[in-house]
């Protein structure tokens, strides 16, 4: 099950596999945001109440309501980063992870230091492969994270230092490889 904005809904992507569990706590990313720029009151509660009616299509397992209810609610608020990056979670879930991207570096187009966003843009960099890319994200979410989310905290590190063993594992055979090779190319020669 992957939590959204507070919500359960099944999500049936592969993808998410091993990242997920790095987030104990998806309800933590999509949590609210209190810096979008809304032209009105009234706009700002229509957004508002289609970003919830989302939430409740996610919960009936209906994925493409609830991703058209998302757009919709950024149509009306593009400032607010909490509807690209709750529909950038979605778009994770379901595989498409381009455009995933593209959502939740609107989010942090609003504001780059959120860290909510940027623990899904590491989710996102994973499921690339683009492991610098990851880790330099999850770093950065280090700095961002508040004291209160000393669980996540502890995840994102345990996962940076399986990461730079791993990395440290492959470099020792990669070298072992090496010295072999040499050695075979000098007796055969």
């Amino acid at each position: 099950m992957l939590l959204i904005g507070g919500r359960t809904g099944q999500v049936a992507a592969p993808l998410l596999g091993v990242v997920l569990a790095l987030v104990a706590n998806q309800a933590a990313i999509c949590q609210d945001s209190q810096d979008g720029d809304f032209a009105s009151d009234k706009e700002a509660n229509r957004a508002e109440a289609l970003f919830n009616k989302g939430h409740r299509s996610l919960n009936h397992k209906n994925f493409v309501g609830a991703e058209n209810l998302y757009r919709k609610a950024i149509a009306m608020n593009p400032g607010e980063p909490k509807y690209h990056r709750q529909l950038g979670l979605l778009l994770l879930g379901e595989g498409r992870v381009q455009e995933a991207e593209r959502e939740v570096r609107f989010a942090l187009d609003n504001d780059q230091n959120e860290w909510r966003s940027l623990v899904l843009l590491g989710q996102i960099m994973h499921a690339q492969g683009r492991a610098e890319e990851e880790v330099y994200t999850y770093n950065k979410v280090l700095k961002l994270l508040p004291p209160e989310e000393s669980d996540l905290r502890s995840r994102i590190q345990t996962f940076l230092a399986q990461r730079a063993q791993g990395v440290k594992k492959r470099a020792e055979i990669a070298k072992r490889k090496k010295e072999f090779e040499e050695r075979e190319f000098s007796r055969a020669y």
